[in-house]
């Protein structure tokens, strides 16, 4: 009998993403305006960025690789933050118990999209920042399940949690949407301050993730792959960027995506 999972959120971005290519490849007709329109999704969500920045320069060959590859299971204008909160327990060898107060700064606009200031579901896991930050600290890493079935009256993690505080710094506004600066400073229990800046986030076209750190990418964002699933899917993913093979079929083997018995 088939192994049935409910698809994740990639196989809900793929899917996203084929669905109207294939309408539009039938001829099923679409709205002409469907970001900039009146009705249109910058007007649904209450934009206040550069509207030219949605339109323009649609056709031209490079635009694949001005996107962002997401580095978190989270919203992206939190990104920033824990890059560098990430940053900072690398560096320094961090642990949540080393950690008196952690103080963060942060564009404002972040907040109106991801200000959430502790979550009462878990579909809030992904645009609280302290949650967020404080999973960071006490795990190390922020993995799928984390922001899918979160432990929100876990003690550990909201004694955490009353240590952070979240400002905004009207400064950083003016650098977005190019830049989405922000600070973390982290005031240690010996006495010592750290902090880390970022202005951009790991994964953005000029940040960008190398083959080996997406490879890890990978298998933090997909724990379900096995080893020989993950290695599969690795596999076929290099072919593409052998220039050799641009004729020959890409498709890949059934069993890759395929349910197992």
């Amino acid at each position: 009998m088939a192994n049935a999972r409910a698809p994740g959120k990639p196989a809900f971005a793929a899917n996203a993403a084929v669905r109207p290519l294939r309408t539009a490849k039938a001829g099923l007709p679409g709205a002409r305006a469907f970001a900039t329109g009146r009705s249109g999704l910058y007007a649904a969500l209450g934009g206040d960025g550069p509207l030219a920045a949605l339109d323009g320069d649609l056709h031209a060959p490079e635009r694949l690789h001005t996107a962002t590859i997401k580095a978190w299971p989270a919203c992206a204008m939190l990104f920033t933050p824990l890059d560098a909160t990430l940053a900072l327990i690398e560096q320094h060898g961090i642990a949540a118990d080393d950690v008196a107060a952690v103080d963060i700064e942060i564009f404002p606009h972040a907040l109106k999209i991801a200000g959430v200031h502790w979550p009462t579901r878990p579909a809030e896991a992904s645009f609280c920042l302290r949650y967020l930050v404080a999973t960071l600290l006490l795990k190390g890493r922020i993995v799928i399940a984390d922001t899918e079935a979160p432990d929100l009256n876990s003690p550990a993690l909201l004694a955490v949690a009353d240590r952070i505080t979240v400002r905004t710094n009207d400064a950083f506004q003016r650098a977005f949407p190019n830049k989405r600066p922000s600070r973390v400073t982290l005031t240690l229990r010996d006495g010592r301050r750290v902090e880390a800046y970022r202005e951009l986030r790991r994964g953005d076209p000029e940040d960008p993730f190398t083959w080996a750190a997406l490879q890890l990418r990978l298998r933090t964002f997909a724990p379900a792959l096995d080893d020989v699933q993950a290695e599969s899917l690795i596999r076929w993913c290099e072919r593409f960027l052998d220039p050799r093979l641009d004729d020959t079929p890409c498709a890949a083997a059934p069993a890759l995506f395929g349910a197992r018995e």
